[in-house]
């Protein structure tokens, strides 16, 4: 069957191009390829060696603020490392951020850039979850405990009074100085209902 090999770029309307030049040069890490001498179009790659540009923005956005225009632009990161020094980057930089969650297949974070473009940014797991699928994650939590969400689907919540494998995780590694609710739970085998 006749298919095609992969996405090439995304081009993207602006309503300030330098203000999102600004925002996927400086705080993405994007680089400039090339551009319109007059600023019609600028060209950007994540990987200038190989890929030409990967995203073109170019002047003219006239939607009011709130349309939904685009869905959302995503960007792979190297490995959960550089998820949370992203992660970092954004909140210091004041960028609004919509959630952080995982994919199972991935985690990853989504914001806004200055046009409210929904972008995300991920780190790739080698998990198979049925897609869709998204759960809340705290990226300050520790690797292993991030990629057992990810592999499990299990959130850091307690429900029914149960604990989840997660807080389970959490606890053999000392997170909890006191016993919750007056269950200690110790280990793995201690816990009801998994």
């Amino acid at each position: 069957m006749l298919a095609v090999k992969e996405l090439g770029h995304v081009g993207l309307y602006c309503t300030d191009v330098e203000k999102s030049l600004d925002f996927y040069t400086r705080i993405l890490g994007l680089t400039v390829t090339d551009a319109h001498p007059e600023g019609h179009i600028i060209f950007l790659s994540a990987q200038p060696e190989s890929e030409h540009h990967e995203l073109a923005l170019c002047p003219g956005r006239d939607t009011p603020p709130g349309a939904k225009v685009v869905q959302q632009v995503s960007f792979i990161v190297e490995d959960l490392k550089d998820l949370k020094q992203f992660y970092a980057l954004l909140k210091s930089e004041g960028v609004r951020i919509r959630s952080v969650v995982s994919h199972g297949i991935a985690l990853a974070i989504y914001f806004y850039d200055p046009d409210e473009n929904i972008v995300e940014i991920y780190a790739k797991t080698p998990y198979k979850v049925p897609q869709p699928f998204s759960e809340d994650v705290d990226l300050d939590l520790d690797d292993d405990v991030l990629m057992k969400i990810a592999e499990t689907g299990i959130s850091l919540k307690m429900s029914a009074n149960r604990w989840h494998v997660v807080d389970v995780l959490m606890f053999e590694k000392g997170y909890y100085k006191e016993i919750v609710e007056g269950k200690a739970v110790g280990t793995l085998a201690n816990v009801p209902n998994l």
